[in-house]
């Protein structure tokens, strides 16, 4: 593992819609493994062993700050392809490198910055997303499904051996449960065109029609 980034930072607790800071004096790290893929890890200072281990995935995750905090420290991890949330208190004693390192983490985290930040209301509780946000996420996801799941993604995750055996489960029959082999169906024309028309069907509400022709 190669360490990008590393901030004093403390965790919290989400429960019941209700955010408790940990008083563990911690580190929130960026780190990027042998398979060039990104994870975001947290643990304590004075502790080898990481409590918190993220793997993100290009255009999925996003780092926000949380409004209702009007230091700005209290940090959000939110997921587009889900519902989970990591809460995170900075705990450098000057801010001076704040801004700086958010900016980084995202840099780092998400391809593109832009397109995934949501402007969130003071008003507004973090734990909840409107109709609107949650629409706009879906879209974007589903607008991104043939750059998440294309050869420069899949296959380092394909060579990682924490995956790889479950991937190999879905290889199609007749073909020899290998690495080897499970690179090549991920590189294949015939993928490729699958994750593009599983892209165009859910874009243009066709997603029966698809499944049908995967004989789901």
């Amino acid at each position: 593992m190669t360490v990008l980034l590393q901030y004093k930072a403390g965790i919290c607790k989400y429960e019941n819609n209700i955010v408790t800071s940990d008083p563990r004096k911690g580190f929130l790290i960026i780190e990027q493994d042998e398979e060039s893929l990104i994870h975001l890890v947290w643990k304590e200072r004075n502790k080898e062993q990481k409590e918190l281990d993220l793997l993100l995935f290009p255009q999925d995750a996003c780092l926000f700050k949380v409004p209702q905090c009007t230091t700005g420290r209290v940090w959000l991890l939110k997921f587009q392809t889900s519902n989970q949330k990591n809460f995170f208190w900075i705990q450098e004693p000057l801010v001076d490198k704040d801004e700086e390192t958010f900016t980084k983490i995202n840099e780092l985290i998400v391809e593109d910055n832009k397109d995934n930040e949501i402007v969130t209301s003071n008003k507004r509780s973090s734990d909840s997303l409107d109709n609107s946000e949650a629409v706009n996420m879906l879209q974007n996801m589903i607008r991104q499904l043939t750059k998440i799941l294309s050869p420069k993604n899949t296959i380092p995750i394909a060579k990682n051996k924490k995956y790889q055996d479950k991937l190999l489960e879905y290889l199609p029959e007749g073909f020899v449960k290998t690495e080897k082999e499970l690179e090549e169906n991920l590189n294949s024309p015939q993928f490729i065109q699958s994750v593009q028309l599983l892209e165009h069907a859910l874009q243009e509400g066709d997603l029966p029609t698809i499944l049908t022709q995967f004989g789901i």
